[in-house]
């Protein structure tokens, strides 16, 4: 364990500094005269911001309105509302339960989700939009894409520079509607051409909307993957070298204690998240959560290490040496851990059951480890029961 305290830190020091404010309050008010020059975040029931934010803004709460400027990045959730009447240079991420209301300018991408969701006339984003609700209205210019899928209504009366993307039962189309590339649909009912209403491409109606997007998403999908899989893998390196006992231990507690360690991992890690959002919404607030994340994220990554390595060495025919060349533990490491992400690819639930195994298994491998090491003796390797001598 205290080779592990050790070790947070340097991994927090390869990360370059940057300031960040941490608020939890009931009411958080920014005046406009008022200029936050760092990263924000916010956890508040109510939250305005008349002033300037600077940096990234993200936010947990339940009324959130913006008058003010926003410089970079805007990431939150909201439990009622939330309004932009003011500016945001950067881009947009915001869910919101109920209602969601955009009516300034945004320099760069949105993706919303909420119950409603109002672009309105004063709304001119620079980018692409991607929204998801229960009622959409589109009224002010997207110089990019769109991209809107409405459970029960979709209305459109905006100017959007590239395709219109659109799945909804009820389609509406106000006339004054420009629409400069493609229009997509998925709808019950066929789109009646509309006087006043340019499409300067094709009109399609598809019973999947957009399948090149669905391509892309499953190319980003597949990208995340891989640069999951080589944060894993490079991480594995550092801790092979750094906790070499731990790397010994590691295969002999998986092969024979499999039913433990699954046990108390998967316990560890519903609690840890369970306590994460339990987090979010009391007085600690978002810095306490943010905390169990990141203990979530070593248990779940260190601990897919390990498994992978155990994987790997028994792949190569390693698992009963006591001495593995570095270089040998390295290609176990790559090794088993491509064969855990491949295994997390295959569909039909066995890919996300697989990795469900692995998490549990790795993480109460990783907690069974560092229970022994509080001891003061180190990691002790334990030896399997051998068979019973009944003589000659």
């Amino acid at each position: 364990m205290r080779h592990l305290v050790l070790f947070i830190p340097i991994l927090l020091s390869s990360f370059p500094a940057q300031a960040t404010s941490l608020v939890t309050t009931n009411v958080y008010r920014l005046p406009a005269d008022e200029v936050v020059e760092h990263e924000l975040w916010l956890n508040a029931q109510e939250i305005t911001v008349d002033g300037i934010v600077s940096n990234d803004f993200f936010f947990l709460g339940n009324d959130i309105t913006i008058n003010g400027q926003m410089h970079d990045e805007v990431w939150g959730l909201s439990n009622n509302s939330f309004y932009l009447n003011g500016e945001c240079r950067d881009d947009l991420r915001v869910f919101a339960k109920k209602s969601l209301v955009i009516n300034g300018p945004v320099q760069d991408d949105i993706m919303a989700m909420a119950d409603t969701i109002l672009i309105d006339t004063n709304a001119i984003v620079s980018g692409s939009i991607t929204l998801k609700g229960r009622k959409i209205v589109i009224m002010g210019q997207v110089k990019g894409e769109v991209r809107a899928s409405a459970s029960e209504a979709l209305t459109l009366h905006a100017e959007i520079g590239k395709n219109a993307v659109l799945d909804a039962p009820e389609i509406l189309l106000i006339p004054g509607t420009r629409i400069g590339g493609d229009l997509m649909y998925a709808s019950g009912a066929e789109l009646a051409p509309v006087d006043g209403v340019h499409i300067g491409g094709q009109v399609k109606k598809t019973k999947q909307v957009d399948p090149i997007y669905e391509g892309t998403l499953r190319k980003m999908g597949f990208l995340v993957k891989v640069l999951v899989f080589g944060t894993t893998f490079f991480a594995g390196i550092v801790f092979l070298r750094v906790f070499p006992a731990f790397s010994q231990a590691g295969p002999i507690i998986i092969r024979s204690y499999r039913g433990p360690s699954m046990l108390s991992g998967g316990l560890s890690l519903i609690f840890i998240t369970a306590s994460i959002f339990l987090a979010m919404a009391s007085v600690v607030g978002i810095p306490f959560s943010l905390l169990l994340a990141a203990i979530l994220m070593l248990l779940i990554t260190f601990g897919k290490v390990l498994v992978g390595y155990t994987i790997g060495l028994a792949v190569m025919r390693l698992q009963n040496q006591e001495i593995v060349p570095f270089l040998s533990q390295i290609s176990a490491l790559f090794l088993g851990t491509g064969i855990i992400f491949l295994a997390s690819t295959v569909p039909l639930m066995i890919g996300p059951a697989i990795s469900m195994i692995v998490n549990f298994l790795g993480a109460g491998t990783l907690l069974i480890m560092i229970k022994q090491s509080q001891t003061g003796s180190g990691v002790l390797i334990p030896t399997p029961p051998s068979a019973p001598d009944t003589g000659d």
